[in-house]
């Protein structure tokens, strides 16, 4: 089965897609709307405070799938970095798991750095990450975003 997407698709994080109709098939269709659901959620996620500089999904192989830099917000670190630090986040998040038994899941995980904020929350197998300039009132933003991830993943 194939289906036309016919509309233009402007993905805030990536670069706009083709004007042109495109012909898929079911099993792109289902990738094609995960990855848009997964990217509007990043875009809500980023729309919470004007100091969230990213905002992304990450796979539990470190990979990013899902949103990225906020528009108009230069990377504080270069691509090569940005890989390394996925994939160690993937990690990190997979290794927490290991106590949830005796502690009980994690809904979220902050470091406060010299520069920024990083926050992470695990997703099942995936992993939000989100990172926002140092402020001194932070401290309702990773709860606005638990309760936003909780109203994606129960819908």
């Amino acid at each position: 089965m194939f289906v036309i997407l016919k509309h233009v698709v402007n993905w805030s994080f990536h670069e706009e897609l083709s004007r042109k109709p495109i012909a898929i098939n079911s099993s792109i269709f289902i990738l094609y709307w995960y990855i848009m659901e997964n990217d509007e959620l990043c875009i809500k996620i980023a729309k919470i405070d004007p100091k969230i500089r990213f905002s992304g999904l990450i796979n539990q192989r470190g990979r990013l799938i899902a949103g990225g830099m906020v528009t108009k917000v230069k990377s504080l670190e270069d691509e090569k970095k940005d890989e390394m630090l996925y994939m160690e986040l993937a990690l990190r998040v997979k290794m927490r798991q290991e106590f949830d038994a005796d502690f009980g899941h994690v809904h979220f995980s902050l470091s406060y750095r010299e520069k920024l904020i990083v926050m992470s929350f695990p997703m099942g197998k995936n992993v939000l990450l989100v990172s926002m300039d140092k402020r001194k009132s932070f401290d309702e933003i990773p709860f606005k975003i638990v309760k936003i991830i909780e109203k994606f993943t129960s819908s």
